[in-house]
């Protein structure tokens, strides 16, 4: 049950690439907040790449943050030292030191109150300049920028490539998107289907593995362009102790990658928190649109138990599209600049010690998180390991509407979701099954719409002046037309984990 990449390595998500590192040169904050999550010491689990190259992103963030790091230690030493001059050029008669002190003096307050609109232009400039190579650059987006440590790009290798996920509370599929529906088939495997004659016929054994693997190879064989099928065990964030070699150090992040023979066992023997899905993903648009249909099969007492869920990523989050406003020329970058350095650099001036005493705040919380995380280890306490979101869910939006994408998606939705049942009834019936519940159950499913426009929004408005308000759930975001078990999506108000951060 190993599972099929289906693409390169560095992912499927080009235009989401593109747009997530160069908003990593442009904002500064979430700049910090990629290096953070992928990069820093912990035992919890890094969440799906859904296609993104996550050793692109960390490699452009991390340049991005020294930047902006570097660009205020440099202005909190000229504060520093612009203070300073005011003081003595205000406090101590040039007289006594003489004339040519004075001149000093007073030089060196000019060059402290004009320095910092250098240090701040030039920082931008380099960040658009490097966001502007990030949208023309024809290759690996990973050349553009310095590599990070080897240890940590192996490790967000093997989570690109990876066929476990290990989720926070009881919902596994949090960070996956926006919910789009579920659907469950319930079977008597045990009832012989009849030949043309009349006659019963032979129910052959079998058991979940084979169902799963029949499905895996229909779903693949489907010809569908830029499809990744993968068969993924899903394990919740207090459970990763009992997977074979899913933790092997307890004082790290859970592994990646288990063993098949773990993928195997999370079919034929679910556990109350480890069950394998069949996780097949169809990226459109460059990777902007991301649907994701979840596969679970189960065999228990004779009776088939087949469940589906699907989900949408949507595109990305107008806020984090810069690049598609970044000056076309230099001569636009250096106009551009010289206007957010004037409206800024004071502000960066008077601001840069604070915000450099918040960020090592910021790293003195995580130090002392993971040191209690730590003690709950050795004391052998409860931890639950598992992964909050992912980067890829924070950064999609949630109202955002593209009609044309979304009908493609739709379309592609129903095409898989018929080729899961169909693949379903053909091993039934080479098995000979009866299948006449299961094509009632079926023909249910395929009547049932799973319009992705009314799943986000319930309602559209096309058109000059039109308006379209959507029913509103009972946490005051707008319902969804959806029968997972799990909260409304957050809307477009969603305060975001690098919001309001240095």
């Amino acid at each position: 049950m190993a599972s099929d990449p289906a693409g390169s390595p560095g992912g499927t998500a080009d235009a989401v690439d593109r747009y997530l590192c160069s908003y990593a040169h442009l904002s500064p904050s979430f700049a910090r907040y990629v290096v953070n999550e992928l990069t820093a010491p912990g035992l919890r689990s890094v969440g799906p790449a859904f296609g993104v190259d996550l050793i692109a992103l960390v490699r452009h963030a991390s340049t991005a943050y020294r930047r902006s790091l570097l660009m205020r230690c440099l202005l909190a030493a000229n504060l520093v030292l612009l203070v300073l001059a005011v003081m003595l050029l205000l406090t101590v008669d040039p007289l006594w030191f003489g004339q040519a002190v004075g001149v000093l003096m007073t030089a060196a307050v000019c060059v402290g109150l004009v320095l910092p609109y250098g240090i701040v232009l030039t920082t931008m400039i380099v960040a658009h300049r490097s966001a502007q190579r990030v949208n023309g650059a024809g290759g690996q987006l990973r050349d553009l920028a310095s590599p990070a440590d080897p240890a940590v790009e192996r490790r967000l290798a093997e989570v690109m490539e990876s066929n476990v996920v290990v989720f926070r509370g009881g919902w596994p599929f949090d960070g996956c998107g926006l919910p789009l529906g579920s659907w469950s088939i319930d079977v008597d495997a045990t009832k012989a289907a009849t030949d043309p004659a009349g006659n019963p016929r032979q129910v052959e054994p079998f058991d979940a593995v084979d169902l799963h693997r029949e499905l895996t190879r229909a779903v693949r064989a489907a010809g569908i362009a830029d499809l990744r099928v993968h068969n993924r065990l899903f394990v919740g964030g207090t459970g990763v102790a009992a997977v074979p070699t899913l933790l092997p150090d307890p004082f790290d992040r859970p592994a990646s990658r288990v063993d098949p023979k773990a993928l195997r066992l999370g079919i034929a023997k679910p556990r109350p928190d480890a069950r394998t899905y069949l996780c097949i993903e169809k990226f459109s648009w460059r990777g902007e649109l991301v649907v994701s249909l979840f596969v679970r099969v189960g065999l228990a007492a004779g009776d088939l138990f087949v469940e589906g869920h699907a989900f949408v990523l949507l595109p990305i989050r107008a806020e984090m599209c810069a690049l598609d406003r970044l000056a076309r020329n230099t001569h636009e970058v250096i106009w551009y600049a010289l206007r957010d350095t004037g409206r800024s650099a004071w502000r960066l001036l008077v601001r840069s010690p604070l915000e450099l005493l918040h960020i090592g705040l910021l790293d003195l919380g995580r130090s002392r998180t993971l040191a209690a995380d730590r003690r709950r280890v050795r004391r052998a306490q409860a931890l639950d390991r598992g992964a909050a979101t992912n980067i890829r869910d924070l950064a999609a939006d949630r109202e955002r509407i593209f009609l044309f994408a979304y009908a493609d998606e739709e379309m592609t939705l129903n095409a898989l979701r018929r080729r899961v049942l169909t693949g379903i009834e053909r091993f039934l019936d080479q098995h000979g099954v009866d299948t006449t519940q299961f094509n009632q159950d079926r023909s249910k499913i395929n009547n049932t719409n799973y319009n992705i426009q009314t799943a986000l929004a319930n309602t559209m408005a096309i058109g000059t002046n039109a308006q379209a308000t959507a029913p509103v759930g009972p946490t005051g975001q707008p319902a969804l037309a959806s029968t997972s078990p799990t909260t409304p999506p957050t809307g477009p108000g969603l305060t975001l984990p690098w919001a309001g951060t240095p």
